[in-house]
């Protein structure tokens, strides 16, 4: 009767390590700004180039997925400053649109001035 019960435990404890491995795989693919990672956008002057850094804090993602999310928080500051007529014109008249540098970090949990950049 022991070796039917301890089966019937090996079995279910099995069924829930493959799930919760599953659902964890999954859940790591998807970032949520304000959870794992955090934007600091700086901008010093109007003619100077705006400084947005993605700081991620609970996993290190992989370099394709950083470079989706920086393209994303780009085009979301980008639309921003347009709309706030952030734009420099020149002597000619041309209308030019502020430059955004846009980098990833990384944020070591153990030591939090150690960050290292996503390449």
């Amino acid at each position: 009767m022991m070796i039917y019960n301890e089966k019937i435990f090996l079995y279910f404890f099995t069924i829930i390590f493959i799930f919760t491995f599953s659902s964890n795989a999954f859940c790591f693919s998807n970032f949520i700004e304000n959870t794992d990672y955090f934007v600091e956008f700086h901008e010093k002057s109007s003619e100077m180039a705006a400084i947005l850094h993605i700081k991620f804090v609970s996993v290190a993602p992989e370099a394709e997925e950083a470079e989706k999310i920086v393209k994303e928080q780009l085009k979301k500051y980008g639309n921003i400053l347009t709309a706030n007529k952030k734009i420099i014109t020149t002597l000619k008249k041309e209308v030019k649109h502020k430059n955004i540098i846009g980098s990833a970090w990384y944020v070591n949990d153990a030591d939090p001035m150690k960050t290292t950049q996503i390449r």
